[in-house]
């Protein structure tokens, strides 16, 4: 299941948790959006990538799940104030 998160994104995903030595998170390849995560947003101006995160941080080399995150950038750069992370959904 692909959930999408981080609609507004200015320009990076920013720092995110520790992980262990010797490990670090894989380039974020941004590209077009599927149609379902677009409908009714502007698909021209939101980019997606699908990240692989661990499911237990203590073992950071152990199963794995994939998410679907996607950024806005902003519409005026010079007044850009960070980034803002939204996650439209929960459990159930």
């Amino acid at each position: 299941m692909a959930i999408a998160l981080g609609l507004g994104l200015g320009g990076s995903l920013g720092t995110g948790p520790a992980v262990a030595e010797g490990t670090g998170p894989a380039p974020v390849r941004w590209g077009a959006c599927p149609e379902d995560v677009v409908a009714g947003a502007a698909p021209t101006v939101l980019e997606c990538a699908t990240v692989t995160v661990p499911v237990d941080y203590a073992d950071p080399d152990g199963a794995g799940i994939d998410l679907m995150i996607s950024r806005l950038a902003s519409t005026n750069p010079d007044r850009r104030r960070g980034t803002l992370m939204l996650n439209p959904g929960g459990p159930g």
